[in-house]
């Protein structure tokens, strides 16, 4: 009923409009209300220097921030074979059963919290030695896509390793592991060689254009994009 009645219906990519037309076969999702949001991330935020989370401490960090599950077993191996990096996963509590937590508790550099403000995201970011994108097989849907986790480690030139990610990222210096033996051997890589640059025009990823731009289709108007 929502979609049927909605003035608007915004996706986040082309795919998103299949998913719909198979789930709601009666609606015509090539109808000029469905506009499709491209993926982007305010560019400037994540390419500012900020103060260090002092969950960080003084050690090599590795992160990952967000809300798709994670591979625990991948994240616990590289603890162990990296016991001078400290890994932090800011993931929702619901991600997690109790001995996953006993397992975590149990690894002096693993720390897990509950998620973390939006407007700290960046510094998290940021002072991050290694962003690591360790999905949990099926957790994510769009695979072959440049979304928002990548596309913050890339404007903080953040090395990024990722696992259960399409090997077609590699082309835009993702490195793509295939298994966890490998996801360990690109890790250490990646603390070798530490920042990086990234073969991605990030400025046409920018959000506040495309931001301006949605709103203009919708005939909204944009007061203020903030600090």
């Amino acid at each position: 009923m929502l979609l049927k009645e909605a003035d608007a219906v915004l996706l986040i990519n082309e795919p998103s409009r299949d998913l719909y037309r198979k789930a709601y076969p009666d609606i015509d999702v090539t109808d000029p209300r469905f506009h499709v949001v491209p993926n982007g991330v305010d560019i400037a935020s994540f390419q500012r220097q900020w103060p260090r989370p002092a969950a960080y401490g003084d050690r090599p960090v590795a992160a990952y921030v967000g809300v798709a599950p994670v591979d625990w077993e991948l994240v616990l191996a590289c603890a162990e074979r990296f016991e001078g990096v400290d890994f932090h996963i800011a993931i929702p509590d619901a991600r997690l059963d109790a001995r996953t937590l006993e397992r975590i508790g149990a690894r002096a550099n693993v720390f897990h919290c509950s998620g973390i403000p939006p407007d700290e995201v960046p510094s998290w970011v940021t002072n991050c030695d290694v962003s690591i994108v360790p999905y949990a097989e099926g957790s994510y849907l769009h695979v072959a896509r440049l979304h928002g986790k990548l596309l913050q480690s890339m404007a903080a030139r953040r090395p990024i390793v990722a696992f259960n990610l399409t090997a077609e990222l590699e082309e835009h210096g993702v490195a793509v592991a295939a298994d966890h033996q490998q996801f360990l051997q690109k890790m250490a890589r990646a603390l070798d060689d530490g920042p990086r640059d990234y073969p991605v025009d990030l400025d046409a990823l920018d959000w506040r254009p495309i931001q301006d731009a949605v709103a203009e289709r919708l005939g909204l108007t944009m007061v203020n994009h903030g600090a």
